[in-house]
């Protein structure tokens, strides 16, 4: 998986979960408009809400994602998605 080229920058802080999870908050907000600790272990594919909240509070220290401590449905992306077009290559 690659990391789009905003989150280059915090590479020291993300992980494959912390990708994971990013990447799942991001989705879930296009989606739904708001997310939740359950919505991001469905989404990311994990079972355990206590690794997802783990990597939510490092990705949270890393200025990544925010929330509201006690109100469901107030984690955000502190990131917006950046499309991008592949090309194919030109033939000689």
């Amino acid at each position: 998986m690659t990391v789009p080229r905003e989150l280059r920058y915090h590479r020291d802080v993300l992980g494959v979960d912390e990708t994971r999870v990013l990447l799942a908050v991001v989705a879930c907000q296009q989606e739904r408009g708001r997310s939740t600790v359950r919505d991001v272990c469905e989404r990311a594919g994990y079972r355990s809400t206590a690794s997802v909240h783990a990597a939510l509070v490092r990705l949270r220290d890393a200025g990544l994602v925010t929330w509201r401590d006690g109100k469901m449905g107030t984690l955000r992306p502190a990131v917006r998605p950046v499309g991008f077009a592949v090309q194919p290559a030109a033939r000689s």
